[in-house]
């Protein structure tokens, strides 16, 4: 049920809002593992990377 309203809202932000979300994790993950290249992070690892 949490993850549906999560599905709900991403689906409602505007695209630019959700464009530089995912810019900020990214970057936030490419600055937690500076040895790996940005290109090789995984979405996986991007969300893992981010703190709870």
């Amino acid at each position: 049920m949490k993850s549906e309203f999560y599905c709900w809202l991403a689906n409602k932000l505007p695209r630019g809002l959700a464009y530089w979300c995912a810019i900020r994790v990214m970057s936030h993950a490419a600055c937690a593992n500076p040895a790996q290249e940005v290109d090789t992070l995984t979405p996986a690892q991007c969300l893992k990377a981010w703190p709870k």
